[in-house]
């Protein structure tokens, strides 16, 4: 999976802190069930996968922590550390 190129904004400091709740919604609502919709087996599926996945990064607490975790490295190599499925 290739890291979601808004993902360098978050990283940027003065521009990431007002982006986060944005990109984090857009993120996760539309990038993250397009990325799993070949390797889920049915919605029920991926909208689980998603939600689990989401949960820390859940609200606005939440947005802020996903740009805080990408600020410390480059996002292809974060996101590289996390599990690709939750099965």
């Amino acid at each position: 999976m290739k890291p979601f190129y808004l993902f360098e904004a978050l990283r940027k400091p003065f521009v990431g802190e007002p982006m986060a709740p944005a990109i984090n919604l857009l993120f996760w609502r539309l990038v993250m069930r397009l990325a799993l919709q070949e390797d889920a087996n049915t919605y029920r599926d991926r909208d689980g996968i998603v939600h689990d996945f989401h949960a820390p990064f859940h609200g606005l607490a939440g947005a802020w922590r996903l740009m805080s975790v990408l600020r410390w490295g480059d996002p292809a190599e974060v996101l590289a550390s996390m599990p690709e499925r939750a099965y």
